[in-house]
């Protein structure tokens, strides 16, 4: 049984990655990130192999589940770019005097994300440099680069998870 499985997922990846990736990239427009949806799609469907299997569209469920993972993504980015938009308003004041910021908020992000992290998420969300330019300015490959910034993300997602009244002010 275990045979059959990995083989009809061998098969489903092989001929269906590309279909999956260039949804993928269509909504990102970010080669990496699109790949790595498409490999967390992936991933989700070996996890559910089974259920795959006598599913009676199984592209439909890869579609469906990379849908799922793209607005994961979409949401995620949000939260970075209203990171981004306090983070930016305490920088400009002092944090202890500005009554509109929320310091308990920000002083969680902070607890989970370094100064670097942050910096990265901004880069790259708020101001939309790709990874290879950030990897140029901190004198690291791409590769690199798109791996702190999905780290930072994981970080943040966890209390996302936890707190959403934290994160989504």
């Amino acid at each position: 049984m275990i045979e059959r499985c990995d083989h009809f997922f061998e098969q489903i990846y092989e001929k269906q990655f590309d279909f999956i990736y260039k949804i993928a990239f269509a909504s990102l427009k970010d080669y990496h990130y699109a790949f790595d949806i498409t490999q967390d799609t992936f991933r989700c469907a070996y996890e559910k192999i089974d259920e795959i299997m006598v599913h009676p569209n199984p592209v439909g469920w890869l579609v469906k589940t990379l849908s799922y993972n793209l607005a994961h993504e979409k949401r995620n980015q949000k939260i970075v770019l209203e990171l981004y938009d306090s983070y930016s308003e305490s920088r400009q004041q002092n944090i202890k005097e500005c009554e509109g910021c929320n310091v308990e908020w920000l002083s969680k992000w902070r607890t989970v994300l370094t100064d670097e992290e942050i910096q990265l998420l901004i880069w790259f969300y708020a101001y939309g440099y790709t990874g290879e330019e950030i990897g140029r300015k901190l004198g690291i490959p791409a590769g690199g680069c798109y791996k702190r910034i999905q780290r930072a993300r994981q970080k943040l997602s966890k209390i996302t998870n936890k707190d959403r009244e934290v994160c989504l002010f």
